[in-house]
């Protein structure tokens, strides 16, 4: 597809050849600086992901559970949901600082993704479930982590992977426009003003990888806890 696109608009400068982009895409993997910059990405996305996961489960939860909250939070989740990311760069740029914006900039735009996971997640239980289960005991953290939890998994899951796809775009573009060194957007931007495109390209495909490995990540996670699990389960069954 690339070769046809490339042979129509006849500019190796615009559309290198696939070959020249492959060549660069290992040349990258072979210098150790790539590595210090994906792993600089991947620490903004990770600090990211872990405030937006705080924020969001915590709100989403009590939303979920109780209506009036949701009702509160509807239109401040709506009003987070509608800020342009252009416009939140360029405040969180100018009230923070260039180096703290990709974290304020990320959370902001996966706060909502990860609230609508756990607060639709607790709304779709059973109620015939959770009249039993208030009828039985009270809402405490420990019901919390060992009830709700475990009955969601599937909509927390489903919020990671969107919150991943979405979070190393808006990380990678907040690196980019706050110029942040050493990460993957920083890398861009030469490679953009000199005209580099196969070093643009190369880079992209390093980026695609990532959000693949990192949407694999939750499926591992899972095979590991199971097998864990029946481990565990074999050992009490041996020890009986």
């Amino acid at each position: 597809m690339i070769q046809v696109i490339g042979f129509i608009i006849h500019n190796e400068i615009l559309l290198p050849s696939v070959w020249q982009i492959i060549k660069r895409f290992f040349k990258l993997l072979g210098t150790g600086k790539t590595y210090l910059y994906i792993g600089m990405t991947l620490k903004n996305l990770v600090i990211s992901l872990v405030i937006s996961f705080a924020i969001g489960m915590i709100f989403g939860i009590l939303a979920g559970v109780f209506p009036y909250v949701r009702i509160f939070l509807k239109p401040w989740i709506t009003i987070l949901r509608s800020i342009p990311l252009a416009s939140s760069l360029v405040i969180f740029m100018i009230l923070c600082g260039f180096a703290k914006t990709p974290y304020y900039v990320c959370s902001i735009m996966l706060i909502p993704l990860i609230y609508e996971g756990f607060c639709q997640g607790i709304l779709s239980l059973d109620s015939a479930f959770m009249d039993v289960w208030k009828l039985n005991s009270n809402l405490s953290l420990k019901v919390i982590l060992r009830v709700h939890i475990p009955l969601i998994l599937s909509y927390i899951k489903t919020a990671f992977i969107s919150a991943v796809g979405m979070g190393i775009k808006v990380i990678i573009m907040a690196e980019y426009l706050a110029g942040i060194r050493n990460t993957l957007g920083s890398m861009i931007m030469p490679s953009v003003n000199l005209l580099d495109y196969t070093a643009v390209y190369a880079y992209s495909i390093i980026m695609v990888i990532l959000v693949i490995l990192l949407e694999l990540l939750p499926k591992g996670i899972a095979r590991i806890y199971s097998y864990c699990q029946n481990v565990y389960q074999k050992k009490i069954s041996q020890q009986n």
